[in-house]
C-alpha cells in the first residue's frame, strides 16, 4: 500500500520552504521566502499542511514558474490552472499551502549536459515514494 510522500524526506534531501500561498480577495497569491526567489533550475513540491501533493520542475526561474501558477493563462484542463484551483480550494478550507524547492543544478556526464530537475522529478513521484495526488498519476 502506498503512503503519502514525506515532507520530512524532502527536507532531508535539501528542499527548503520556497513560498506560502495566501488569499488576496478571491484569488490565491504567492509570498516568497527571500532566498528561494533566485533558485533556477528547480524541482518543487506543493505541500498542503504536511502532505506533499504535487511534484514539479522548472528549467527556468522558480519565481517565474510560481507566478505562472498565481496567474495562469491556460485552459482549465492544464496542470497550472488545475493546481491553482486546488490551492484556492485548500486555502478556502482553512488549510496551509506551501511550496518547497530544491536547486537542481546542471551536471555534465561524458560531454552530455544533464538536467537534474528532470532526473529527480520522476523518482520523487514513484516508489519508494508514494505518488503525489495532484500529479495525476496516483491511483
Amino acid at each position: 500500500m502506498s503512503q503519502v510522500i514525506s515532507l520530512r524526506k524532502l527536507k532531508h534531501l535539501g528542499f527548503i520552504r520556497g513560498l506560502r500561498w495566501t488569499m488576496s480577495g478571491d484569488r490565491p497569491i504567492v509570498a516568497f521566502e527571500s532566498e528561494a526567489r533566485s533558485i533556477s533550475p528547480a524541482i518543487y513540491a506543493f505541500v498542503v499542511e504536511d502532505a506533499v501533493v504535487y511534484i514539479g520542475k522548472s528549467t527556468g526561474s522558480f519565481a517565474a514558474r510560481m507566478l505562472e501558477y498565481q496567474s495562469p493563462t491556460q485552459e482549465p484542463r492544464r496542470t497550472t490552472y488545475k493546481n491553482r484551483e486546488r490551492v484556492k480550494a485548500e486555502l478556502l478550507s482553512g488549510r496551509r499551502v506551501y511550496v518547497y524547492v530544491l536547486k537542481a543544478e546542471y551536471h555534465e556526464w561524458n560531454g552530455i549536459r544533464l538536467d537534474i530537475a528532470s532526473a529527480l522529478e520522476v523518482p520523487l513521484m514513484n516508489e519508494p515514494f508514494a505518488k503525489p495526488i495532484w500529479n495525476g498519476r496516483a491511483k
